[in-house]
């Protein structure tokens, strides 16, 4: 297992894998790791798909053109998930706010799906794995890739996927130009950007 300081700091998202499997020990730590996520509320409002069905993998790769979701070991998919408050609701046979239908009810079940898929990610580079997490999986024909996933209604999808490293690239930003110690020193104002600060009447629901 590597250090922290490995874990962390040589991390790169990785599209090349090898063919081999993943040993059960380490999807297990992997798994762990996500049962392990902080969440909001501690309301979990996220589940995970784990696929090595290639077949799944295949279908996954002709939406959305990413050859590294059909060549990797496994493709975990991070659902935000509302449904699961439905069924305990119905359950206990009470009334259901609805809290995906709020903006904080949104970004708590996106961040804690986002928060489970750093702590795969993390375990994973960990355990000497490479990974990568994929944006157009969010975008690329949804109701398809909820076909395919057989996912109910009241979730939402963020995906990576880990495999062994065939090859590593790196093109990171250095920390002086994403972290700042106070307002007036932030990396758009330091190098003369006229950048906007975004404003809560600036975002669109």
């Amino acid at each position: 297992m590597k250090t922290i300081e490995e874990t962390l700091l040589n991390r790169t998202s990785v599209r090349r894998y090898e063919y081999d499997k993943i040993p059960s020990e380490t999807l297990d730590f992997i798994y762990r790791a996500i049962a392990n996520t902080p969440t909001s509320y501690n309301g979990q409002q996220f589940s995970v798909i784990a696929i090595d069905d290639q077949s799944i993998k295949e279908e996954l790769y002709a939406i959305t053109n990413q050859k590294q979701i059909k060549t990797c070991a496994t493709l975990l998919v991070f659902c935000a998930d509302y449904h699961k408050i439905d069924i305990l609701a119905q359950k206990k046979g009470i009334d259901n706010p609805h809290f995906e239908n709020t903006l904080d009810g949104v970004m708590v079940g996106i961040i804690d799906a986002a928060l489970a898929m750093q702590n795969a990610v993390v375990a994973a580079q960990a355990a000497g794995l490479g990974s990568c997490c994929v944006g157009y999986a969010r975008t690329a024909n949804p109701e398809k890739i909820a076909e395919i996933l057989k996912l109910p209604e009241g979730t939402c999808r963020l995906c990576t996927h880990i495999g062994h490293t065939q090859r590593i690239t790196r093109l990171k930003a250095q920390t002086t130009a994403i972290i700042s110690h106070t307002p007036q020193s932030l990396p758009y104002r330091r190098h003369g950007s006229r950048a906007r600060t975004i404003r809560p009447n600036h975002i669109r629901i």
